[in-house]
């Protein structure tokens, strides 16, 4: 499950069709009282393995990834934009289905980041990539890549800093801040 505060009211994503019998596919706000569904939620077409992973709160706008492709008629291929009232999505998504799992997220220099996991067959057996990603408002560019898998990116001062398997802290992309 995954925590955000937006418009005042607390946001959870997981992998759920309802919260305490309220009707909400993915996706729900607490208000303080009772639970609401975000339009019509979060899911996957063929509806195997719907989940939200990861949520942000980024320009008066909640930023959502996960593993979905559908909602309100759109097909925000893993990742999608709520600004209160409605989804969007944001440019054509995120293209891999790598994507969509372990995606995360977080705003660096008024810009909205988000670190992908690959793995692939390597020397030493399997193999896992982070790749950085940044959204400049039309299209998402990867702007480094490190090896191990990357759990949590945050903000800290001026640097954007990674947490990876093993506990391992460090700067992402290493050694430098990304371009803002």
């Amino acid at each position: 499950m995954s925590l955000a505060v937006f418009g005042g009211h607390l946001i959870v994503g997981g992998r759920f069709d309802s919260l305490a019998g309220q009707s909400a596919r993915n996706i729900a706000a607490w208000d303080g009282s009772s639970w609401h569904s975000l339009g019509p939620g979060l899911w996957q077409s063929d509806d195997s393995n719907s989940r939200v992973e990861a949520l942000l709160t980024f320009q008066d706008d909640l930023i959502v990834t996960g593993y979905f492709d559908t909602t309100d008629n759109l097909s925000p291929r893993c990742i999608a934009r709520w600004d209160g009232y409605q989804w969007s999505a944001i440019g054509s998504g995120l293209t891999s289905e790598a994507w969509c799992e372990g995606t995360e997220l977080a705003a660096y220099h008024n810009q909205l980041i988000a670190v992908r996991q690959e793995s692939f067959d390597c020397a030493e057996g399997w193999c896992t990539a982070s790749i950085l990603t940044q959204w400049n408002g039309s299209e998402w560019s990867d702007v480094d890549t490190t090896s191990g898998f990357v759990r949590d990116i945050q903000t800290f001062g001026d640097a954007l800093v990674a947490s990876r398997e093993m506990l391992q802290l460090g700067c992402f992309p290493p050694g430098r801040p990304v371009t803002p």
